[in-house]
């Protein structure tokens, strides 16, 4: 079975001078009259079932009809994946059908490893898929690929890539304040672990004015060395 081909085979009969080939359908006129016990069926459509029957002629006599063999042909490896709009939060995955009917089913998965050893799935008819949840500041590996009427899968459109912006921090607060120290604590909100935060502290209210600056992965930082008595905005 191919995505637009099928060989029907049947079991050769002694004697037969022809072998008779019809839609199970309406098997009324031939499609195919062939010597041998089988014929490849060319030009059919993708993920799409079809049913034969057939007959066999011994001298002038042809038999009743067999019973009746269905099959989908296969289902075309969606093309031309591409990263839609991505969030903090969310990627949205698009493909192309690739001539697939309507109604052909649709395998995207996303996954933070490259080998997709922990993939979530989103099954759909449609072209685009998306999948939310996900984690700020993260690298996410994507690909699709579809399933014909016979759950058979094709292999997967190329895998794409892309990454998460990060997500502002939450619940940034002084924890301990002493003569000429001040630490601040803050919540990592949606962010992957191993995000790089910046904070800084200032006289003065105005963005970009800072007196400190510390940058790292910690969550929990100290300022030292500020002037006592003095207000600072962080």
């Amino acid at each position: 079975v191919g995505v637009s081909s099928i060989s029907w085979i049947w079991d050769p009969v002694p004697g037969a001078s022809s072998y008779n080939v019809y839609p199970a359908s309406n098997p009324a006129t031939p499609i195919a009259t062939v010597g041998t016990p089988g014929w490849i069926e060319t030009g059919l459509s993708t993920n799409t079932s079809y049913g034969r029957v057939a007959t066999v002629t011994v001298g002038i006599v042809e038999s009743p009809l067999s019973n009746s063999a269905t099959v989908y042909t296969l289902a075309a490896t969606p093309s031309t994946t591409t990263v839609g709009q991505v969030t903090t939060v969310s990627i949205k995955l698009g493909w192309n059908a690739n001539q697939n009917p309507a109604g052909t089913l649709f395998q995207a998965e996303v996954s933070l490893p490259l080998d997709f050893s922990s993939a979530s799935s989103s099954f759909t008819t449609g072209v685009s898929a998306d999948f939310a949840g996900l984690l700020s500041n993260a690298t996410y590996y994507l690909r699709v690929n579809a399933q014909n009427g016979d759950i058979i899968t094709t292999p997967f459109d190329v895998t794409v890539t892309t990454r998460t912006p990060a997500a502002t921090p939450v619940n940034g607060l002084f924890s301990t304040v002493s003569t000429n120290t001040l630490s601040m604590v803050w919540g990592t909100s949606t962010n992957n672990g191993g995000t790089v935060y910046q904070a800084e502290i200032s006289t003065i209210s105005a963005i970009g004015a800072s007196t400190q600056t510390i940058v790292g992965t910690s969550v929990d930082i100290t300022f030292t060395a500020l002037v006592p008595n003095t207000t600072y905005y962080a």
